[in-house]
């Protein structure tokens, strides 16, 4: 596997297979033995975000199944017009794993968790927010990820913009400073736009873990009950200490023990 080590400098999983959807090939890692949990990663960013979160997983008794977005390492570039398309394509990966899944979802992926929780509720164990960000959250910060994802910028000035929105210390924040997407970025922010609220946002019917980041920008103080004033008592929310947007990679142990946790207690 060498090819996912090289895009992130981090250990890839000890799987890495091909899924069929209807759209195209999907390619999916995953790693560990236990009920599955798929991760779902940010916009306009590939699986390998998330691997570290996976590893930890894989010790605390959970599966962790992370497909790669469209265009991404392998899978299909076939174009997604709405979110259902990704929720379709979560859906494919939900089949392999022969069963009810959780599924996590970081930033946008949080969102496509929420849709295909949606559209699939009777294959959904629970859904997990980590790092979904307040409707309407600041423009500059959309402006952040273009710089990112353009590249057009100094060194400097992209490790500025990951400091100011992703992460709190520059511990993890060289595999950031590349594997941008921009023609993913625009697909999922197409894809977003092109399917009200109200067909997505409801979230099933399953309990839902919001997973919120302290020093957060896309989550302001203000819009932390956001979740659970919509979604009502099935809503658990947890707010991590000195962690930005990009929650599960800057801490992915605390988040792996934190969503163990709670996946724990949707067996009880």
């Amino acid at each position: 596997m060498a090819d996912t080590e090289s895009l992130t400098g981090r250990p890839a999983p000890l799987e890495k297979r091909t899924i069929a959807a209807g759209a195209g090939p999907i390619t999916c890692h995953a790693v560990g033995e236990g009920p599955a949990v798929i991760l779902l990663a940010s916009v306009g960013r590939g699986a390998g975000d998330l691997f570290a979160l996976a590893t930890a997983l894989s010790t605390l008794g959970l599966r962790a199944v992370l497909p790669e977005p469209r265009g991404v390492n392998g899978s299909t570039p076939t174009p997604a017009q709405t979110l259902h398309d990704f929720a379709d394509d979560v859906a494919a990966v939900a089949r392999t794993e022969g069963g009810r899944v959780i599924v996590a979802g970081h930033a946008y992926g949080a969102s496509v968790a929420r849709a295909f929780a949606q559209r699939y509720p009777d294959s959904v164990r629970g859904v997990a927010l980590l790092a979904i960000g307040a409707p309407g959250y600041p423009k500059r910060l959309g402006a952040l990820i273009d710089g990112l994802a353009s590249a057009a910028g100094s060194e400097e000035s992209r490790r500025a913009a990951l400091l100011e929105a992703f992460f709190v210390s520059q511990d993890r924040i060289a595999p950031w400073l590349v594997g941008w997407h921009p023609a993913l970025i625009a697909m999922q922010r197409r894809a977003i736009a092109r399917l009200p609220g109200r067909e997505w946002t409801g979230t099933g019917n399953a309990p839902v873990l919001d997973l919120m980041g302290a020093a957060d920008p896309f989550r302001p103080e203000e819009s932390r009950d956001a979740i659970a004033a919509e979604l009502g008592a099935r809503v658990t929310c947890h707010l991590m200490r000195d962690v930005r947007h990009a929650l599960p990679d800057e801490k992915p142990g605390e988040t792996a023990g934190i969503l163990a946790r709670w996946a724990r207690s949707l067996e009880a």
